[in-house]
């Protein structure tokens, strides 16, 4: 049986204790997890820092973050950014439902704040950096965010808003029920399938860098592997003529995926997002994501495949540099998946059009030329 939504509450903890307190007492009764730091159900690795631990707990256990901003910012633990912050930040490029509210009289003092950044709101804000963070939801992150003085204005507010999140996935529950899913499409997450079916403008893009996303996630143990030089299987020696041969044959595969990745984005996605005002092939964007992650996943293992010679010393020189052959490349796809929602949200902003473009760089085969065995 699958565990039931968690709702992670994102607050400074010592000024909102009882607020924080309130909203457990709320969750609890919705059926909700509570997902709170103080709450003894708090995932805790011991050999992660607290801040470590709070966005492992987005990442892993919230299904709904309900951030609540009042006078205090907190710690400052990455630039101008506070642990809330984070969160916040880590939730949203999560995609999961988010729902802000901050204490009234912030909001109240915020347009004075906007004139007059430099006079003194210790009467009101622990830090500036407050105002800052609210004036940055409210306007370049166009979010939402709904006022306080109690828990229970949280509470009568989030019972409304929950009602609403339970009728879309019911609405949403109902249009899968009756679509016909293809067997192709029964890989994708929980958010990619929401915009198969809600469809928002730019779908089409938003369901491919969703997709690519999960997929690659899905290679972090072969990653791990190439990251930390971990090698399984027997190892294999070869002579001078034997690895000169093979490296041949890796290099000729090498090529191979380099002219698939060229072909998934320059030929294939474009005819699957169709000319200006046709539908998409929805089965098409999925097959591309896919194809693509695999592609990544194969470079990843290319590199790994170098790990399991065992070379004789004058060939080891040659072993290493073939083996970080991939790493720039395997680099630039994954740069690629990240920041293709933050592109396709600019361009939804600058009202121009969006072209997903990927280039791997070549690797540089100089050095390999000055190396013998």
């Amino acid at each position: 049986m699958s565990r039931p939504p968690g709702l992670f509450v994102s607050s400074t903890c010592f000024d909102l204790r009882q607020i924080r307190a309130d909203i457990i007492d709320f969750a609890t009764s919705l059926g909700l997890e509570p997902v709170l730091s103080e709450y003894n159900s708090f995932p805790i690795d011991p050999d992660l820092s607290a801040v470590e631990n709070c966005i492992r707990a987005v990442e892993e256990r919230a299904d709904i973050l309900l951030l609540i901003v009042g006078r205090r910012y907190g710690s400052i633990v990455s630039g101008n950014k506070s642990v809330t912050n984070l969160e916040y930040t880590r939730a949203r490029a999560k995609g999961i439902p988010i729902y802000v509210f901050v204490q009234r009289s912030i909001v109240e003092m915020l347009e004075l704040w906007r004139g007059n950044p430099t006079m003194d709101f210790s009467a009101v804000v622990e830090s500036p950096l407050v105002f800052g963070f609210v004036d940055q939801l409210r306007h370049s992150e166009g979010v939402w965010a709904f006022t306080f003085d109690l828990a229970q204005d949280i509470i009568v507010a989030m019972r409304r808003q929950l009602a609403f999140l339970f009728m879309d996935a019911l609405t949403a529950r109902a249009r899968l029920r009756g679509a016909a899913i293809p067997d192709q499409l029964k890989r994708l997450s929980a958010r990619a399938l929401r915009l198969l079916v809600d469809r928002p403008e730019m779908w089409e893009y938003r369901l491919f860098a969703c997709h690519l996303t999960d997929e690659i996630a899905r290679a972090k143990r072969e990653r791990l592997d190439l990251n930390y030089g971990v090698a399984l299987g027997r190892r294999t020696r070869y002579d001078s003529a034997a690895l000169t041969k093979w490296s041949v044959e890796k290099m000729e595969d090498l090529a191979q995926l380099i002219q698939a990745t060229h072909k998934i984005v320059e030929v294939i996605f474009p005819d699957a997002i169709g000319p200006p005002g046709t539908p998409a092939d929805t089965e098409k964007v999925v097959y591309c994501a896919e194809r693509l992650s695999e592609v990544h996943l194969e470079l990843i293992r290319w590199s790994n495949d170098f790990g399991k010679v065992a070379p004789e010393p004058e060939q080891a020189t040659l072993v290493r540099l073939l083996a970080e052959f991939t790493s720039r490349m395997i680099e630039e796809i994954e740069l690629f998946a990240r920041g293709l929602l933050p592109a396709i949200e600019k361009a939804m902003k600058d009202k121009v059009p969006f072209r997903a473009a990927l280039v791997l760089t070549a690797p540089d085969v100089g050095q390999l030329n000055r190396t013998s065995f």
